[in-house]
């Protein structure tokens, strides 16, 4: 095959192995983004709800002070009577009778206290309750509105799924085309290998039998490798300024229409000329899958970053 055609040929396959790439890796990091997405969205984070509580907690501790209160006031009372009555031991009795009269205040007091730390714990337990209720009812709203999202989220990837293969199915049959003229080795057919092979026979004046018999060329294939994501993004850019029907510039259109009908004009040129029956049905072929390959970038704005 003439070297110019071989070298359209070569880089059509390595544009649709970049495409591929690009496209498969495109829709990895879709499905991861939107998988993450969903995660988050079904998040669902309850609190425990504590029990419950009631006013009457506590109420019979301070039903007993308020008992013992009254004891020590009546005990007081007496005493007092006793100290009045019966003046041998008045002493003692008036004695016992404070005791007891300090004793009803510092129960009194105790009393007091607690009703109030009673009302202050039952107060903070009954917000601590109903907070908690509140939380797990916007929890569960949260929840049913993210079902709605995560609903819409399935639809749009649907779409997205179909985009998706609807492109495969459109760039796997024109590049099973091209290989299907066997003139590339099945191990090469990737794009790391398609890669090094167009770069060599673009940069040197090798055979292609010579470049495929390289003793360097799979140390090449295997350094293009390690940096692929790299090749692919600056080759990416580099298609779709070449190939892709763009409206930002009308002189990179004109440009691209006269590559495209340059090279139309040497395959046909060939073609005509071509005396081996075999290589005039090649050339024939190829300029076939090279129309296909045009019409296939000229629309593949998913190429623009």
């Amino acid at each position: 095959m003439n070297r110019e055609a071989l070298q359209l040929y070569l880089q059509n396959i390595r544009d649709l192995e970049v495409a591929r790439y690009f496209l498969n890796r495109k829709y990895q990091m879709e499905k991861r983004n939107r998988q993450q997405q969903v995660e988050k969205l079904k998040f669902v984070k309850y609190v425990q709800v504590p029990e419950q509580p009631k006013k009457n907690d506590g109420v019979s501790i301070v039903v007993i002070g308020f008992i013992f209160a009254a004891l020590c006031l009546y005990a007081t009372y007496g005493s007092f009577s006793l100290a009045g009555s019966a003046s041998g031991i008045a002493g003692l009795m008036n004695f016992i009778g404070w005791i007891l009269l300090i004793s009803f205040l510092v129960i009194i007091i105790a009393t007091i206290v607690h009703i109030d730390t009673l009302k202050n714990d039952y107060e903070r337990r009954k917000k601590a309750y109903e907070d908690a209720l509140f939380y797990n009812s916007q929890e569960q709203k949260r929840h049913e509105k993210n079902k709605q999202k995560i609903a819409s989220l399935n639809r749009t990837w649907y779409q997205y799924e179909d985009w998706y293969q609807g492109e495969l199915k459109k760039i796997e049959p024109i590049l099973n085309d091209f290989y299907s003229m066997n003139i590339i080795p099945k191990r090469f057919r990737n794009v790391s290998a398609m890669c090094y092979i167009y770069e060599y026979m673009s940069t040197s004046q090798e055979s292609l039998s010579m470049a495929l018999l390289d003793q360097h060329l799979e140390d090449g294939i295997q350094r293009i490798e390690n940096k692929l994501n790299t090749i692919i993004s600056d080759l990416t850019d580099l298609i779709y300024e070449t190939r892709c029907l763009r409206q930002d510039s009308q002189q990179i259109i004109e440009q691209n229409k006269k590559n495209i009908d340059q090279n139309n004009r040497m395959l046909e040129s060939l073609q005509r000329t071509e005396q081996n029956t075999f290589q005039a049905a090649q050339y024939a072929q190829l300029s076939a899958d090279y129309s296909k390959a045009n019409a296939y970038f000229s629309l593949a704005t998913y190429l623009k970053k």
